[in-house]
């Protein structure tokens, strides 16, 4: 859901200080109302006396600058400098409802796996799936940010390149986009990174589909977070290891529908 915001100097400034205590409620009662229904700052009239609000409190917001009489209501003062806008909560709905669509894909995620071989498509360097915020960590990336889930417009990213280019194309980003490599690096060859622990490691097959590795082919220990005992559910390599926790687009978190134990039987 989008916030209303309100910023720690709200109470000090100038034109608050010029209003009462009750024109100051409305305001905040009225932000949160927009901000709820994707007005982008207008206040109908039926809606203020709904809130408690009268033309004389809505008068004094606009004395102080704070609102401004528009055609059968109310507009707040700056509202697309402070708050997001309709267009921009729908835009990163649409995008939390792609991600979590991408997660609940694993076929297309071991595609592009297998065809960029765990490394970055823009800088090479081997991903580090499940290393949280590390510049090495394993991501995927929109190379149309505003493009579908399909294999062409989804590559392997690290975590740091996918934090320069961001929401932007590559033209905006000024980035290249490298080739599939033909085999994956050693860690010789990249940077000392640590090979990517296999997508379906060895192990015995359980009925739900998935495999419990003791330990990694190499010989290494399974990472931190996966399953090192028979009983507990292999990671996905998309959430927090530790927790089998992901983040929606507003940053709440949610247990993951591959691993987390609990939302596969809730």
């Amino acid at each position: 859901m989008p916030w209303f915001r309100v910023d720690d100097g709200f109470h000090s400034h100038p034109k608050v200080l010029a209003t009462s205590l009750a024109a100051r409620g409305l305001w905040v009662s009225a932000g949160s109302w927009s901000s709820g229904h994707l007005t982008d700052g207008v206040v109908p009239d039926h809606v203020l006396a709904a809130l408690g609000g009268t033309p004389e409190l809505a008068a004094e917001l606009v004395s102080a600058g704070l609102w401004k009489r528009r055609r059968n209501g109310w507009q707040f003062h700056q509202w697309d400098a402070k708050n997001p806008t309709k267009v921009d909560v729908e835009k990163e709905r649409r995008k939390g409802a792609r991600r979590q669509a991408l997660f609940r894909n694993g076929e297309l995620r071991q595609a592009i796996r297998e065809r960029d071989r765990d490394c970055c498509r823009y800088c090479g360097r081997k991903v580090r799936w499940g290393a949280g915020q590390a510049a090495a960590s394993g991501s995927f990336d929109h190379i149309d940010p505003d493009g579908p889930n399909v294999l062409e417009n989804l590559v392997v990213c690290c975590v740091a390149c996918n934090s320069r280019k961001r929401d932007r194309t590559l033209e905006e980003a000024d980035m290249q986009l490298r080739p599939p490599p033909v085999e994956a690096p050693t860690e010789a060859t990249s940077n000392s990174y640590s090979p990517s622990p296999p997508t379906r490691p060895e192990g015995t097959d359980r009925p739900n589909g998935l495999t419990v590795p003791s330990r990694r082919a190499n010989g290494r220990a399974s990472p931190p977070g996966s399953p090192a005992v028979a009983g507990e559910r292999l990671w996905c390599g998309e959430c927090d290891p530790r927790t089998r926790m992901l983040e929606d687009a507003e940053g709440r978190p949610y247990r993951c529908r591959i691993c987390n134990p609990a939302a596969l039987t809730s």
